[in-house]
C-alpha cells in the first residue's frame, strides 16, 4: 500500500496528474497514510484526472472508500456494491459554518441537533413552484401520512393521530377555538360565542352502544347566578316567505316492521325534586306551552291556534283504548289529585262560575276507573 501511494504522490509532484509540482516530503506521505483510503485496492488506472476532476473507479467498477475518524470504530464508508455512502453509529454529518445543525444515528434514533435552541426550521420547497410532497409511510404500505402540496392537504390514510391529556386542536388565526381532552371530559373553548355549522347534508349525532344516549347538559349546576338554568334551547327562525311548517323539534321513535316491544314513548317530561329539603315559591310544571304573536301584530292565520294538537292514526287493535288524556293511577306520594282542570275564570271564554245554561248539544266521553260517563256540552250559556 505504501509504495503505491508514494508512486502516486510522486506522479502528483511531477505534475503527471494535474499536481501543481510542489515538492512532497516524508511528512506529506505519512499524513496522506493517516487518511486510510485502502489504496491497497486502487491500481492506478482507477485513479484519474480530467478537467480539474478526480475520479476513482469508473462506471460499472467503483472502488471502496473508508474514512476513519479519531474514534474508533466511527467510519465513513463509500461502497459502490450497494450506492451508499454508510456513516457508522454517532458519525455527524454537520451544516453551516459554524457547525450550526448536526445529524447522525446514535444507535437508536436518527438525530437532527440545533447548536443552538429553537434556531431555524427544515423547510421543504419555497412556497411558490419548487413545492414538494412528503410521504411518511407506516408498518405497511397501506398506513401513512401524506402532505400532498398540489392538494394542499395532509391525509391520515390508516395512521392514528394522538393528543395526550390536555394537548390542543387550536383552530384559527386569533386561536379562535381550542379542543382537547382533559383526562376526564372532551373541553371545545371557544374565545367568543361560536356556530357549529353543517353545510349542505343532515347532521347525525348518535350513540352505537346498547342502552346509551346522548346526554345534554345533564349535570349539576353549581352556580349562583341569576339567570334560569335551560337544558337545550332551539329557536328555528324562518327568514323568508315557506310553503312547508316550521318544527322547534321533531320526536318520531317507533319500532321497524316485523319487530314487537313493550311501551312506546313518544316524550317524557319527569320534573324531580330530589331529597328531602328545599322549598319552591313557583310552580312545577311538566309541559308549559305559550303561543301567541308580537304585541300589535296584524297577521292572519287561516288554521287553528292550539296549546295541544293530537291526532289518532292508529291501525289494528288498542285493547285498552285511545284516549287524548290518559292517568292511570293516581300517583306514588302521599299528595293526591286535586282536579282534572284548574281554569281561570275569565267570564266564559274558557270558564264561568256565574252562569246560566243553555240547551245540552252534546257530550264528552270520560272513563272513572272501570265506569264510564259522559260530561255534557251546551249549546249556549247565559253569564249571571
Amino acid at each position: 500500500m505504501f509504495n503505491k501511494l508514494w508512486s502516486f504522490l510522486k506522479e502528483i509532484h511531477y505534475d503527471q496528474r494535474g499536481g501543481t509540482g510542489t515538492a512532497v516530503s516524508t511528512g506529506d506521505i505519512i499524513a496522506s497514510a493517516k487518511m486510510n483510503l485502502k489504496l491497497e485496492e486502487i491500481v492506478n488506472a482507477d485513479l484519474v484526472h480530467d478537467s480539474g476532476v478526480w475520479t476513482i473507479g469508473e462506471s460499472g467498477a467503483g472502488q471502496d472508500i473508508t474514512f476513519y475518524t479519531d474514534v474508533i470504530d466511527r467510519i465513513m464508508l463509500w461502497d459502490p456494491s450497494d450506492s451508499s455512502l454508510e456513516l457508522n453509529d454517532n458519525v455527524i454529518i454537520a451544516f453551516g459554518s459554524s457547525d450550526d445543525v448536526e445529524i447522525y444515528w446514535n444507535g437508536t434514533n436518527l438525530i437532527i441537533m440545533p447548536a443552538i435552541d429553537d434556531t431555524g426550521a427544515i423547510v421543504i420547497g419555497d412556497g411558490t413552484n419548487k413545492s414538494m410532497d412528503f410521504l411518511w409511510y407506516g408498518s405497511i404500505v397501506s398506513k401513512y401520512v401524506q402532505f400532498d402540496l398540489g392538494a394542499d392537504k395532509v391525509t391520515f390514510e390508516d395512521v392514528d393521530l394522538y393528543l395526550g391529556d390536555n394537548d390542543m386542536l387550536v383552530f384559527g388565526d386569533g386561536a379562535d377555538v381550542t379542543i382537547k381532552w382533559d383526562a376526564s371530559k372532551l373541553l371545545i373553548d371557544p374565545a367568543a360565542e361560536f356556530n357549529l355549522v353543517m353545510n349542505t347534508y343532515h347532521f347525525r349525532l348518535e350513540t352505537l352502544a346498547a342502552g346509551k344516549t346522548l346526554r345534554i347538559n345533564s349535570r349539576t349546576y353549581v352556580d349562583t347566578a341569576s339567570e334560569s338554568i335551560i337544558g337545550f334551547q332551539c329557536k328555528p327562525r324562518a327568514g323568508n316567505t315557506r310553503t312547508a311548517s316550521i318544527y322547534g323539534a321533531e320526536m318520531e321513535p317507533g319500532l321497524n316492521d316485523t319487530f314487537g316491544g313493550t311501551s312506546l314513548i313518544g316524550f317524557a317530561s319527569r320534573p324531580t325534586l330530589g331529597g328531602t329539603t328545599g322549598n319552591l315559591s313557583g310552580d312545577v310544571r311538566a309541559y308549559e306551552a305559550s303561543i301567541g304573536s308580537d304585541s300589535g301584530s296584524s297577521r292572519t292565520i287561516a288554521g287553528v291556534a292550539s296549546a295541544l294538537w293530537v291526532d289518532n292514526n292508529f291501525y289494528g287493535t288498542v285493547t285498552g283504548g285511545v284516549y287524548v288524556i290518559h292517568v292511570p293511577n293516581p300517583g306514588g306520594g302521599t299528595v293526591s289529585w286535586s282536579g282534572l282542570l284548574n281554569l281561570v275564570d275569565d267570564g266564559g271564554n274558557l270558564a264561568d262560575l256565574a252562569s246560566a245554561v243553555a240547551t245540552v248539544v252534546g257530550a264528552i266521553k270520560v272513563k272513572i276507573g272501570s265506569q264510564v260517563g259522559y260530561l255534557p256540552v251546551y249549546s249556549g250559556y247565559t253569564p249571571t
